[in-house]
């Protein structure tokens, strides 16, 4: 009787398959994850820019005067604000108020393109005509 030697372990071959596979699962989830993360932080920046526009547009009138211009300043975050303000002329409107178009664009970072990413807001304000 001859004994045949076992053959329970893994070839190299085997192994090294069993690797490359392993490899391309966790490159894939290694790309889900930073997809995700890049998407939490443009949310969060579009967050922050919304906030930013309405808090903006809510003090005009009460903390910002409401006289037409062109008014653009910056946060220490980054963040770009570009507040206007124009009378708003509706052809064959007769009214004892006057009416102002104000818009609010905050805007941020610099894509690959060029351009900046931006939230823009707009709204109208009436102050009684004197």
């Amino acid at each position: 009787m001859r004994h045949r030697p076992s053959r329970n372990g893994f070839t190299l071959v085997e192994v090294l398959v069993a690797f490359a596979i392993a490899a391309l699962g966790l490159a894939a989830l290694m790309q889900v994850f930073g997809t995700g993360l890049r998407s939490a932080a443009v949310s969060s920046a579009f967050a922050r820019a919304a906030m930013l526009a309405e808090s903006e547009l809510a003090a005009v009138g009460v903390a910002t005067p409401l006289i037409p211009g062109e008014y653009i300043d910056s946060t220490e975050d980054g963040f770009r604000r570009h507040l206007s303000i124009a009378p708003y002329e509706e052809a064959g409107l007769q009214s004892d108020v006057q009416i102002y178009r104000v818009q609010v664009v905050v805007s941020w970072g610099e894509r690959d393109d060029g351009d900046a990413r931006a939230v823009s807001l707009q709204t109208l304000r009436l102050v009684r005509a004197d």
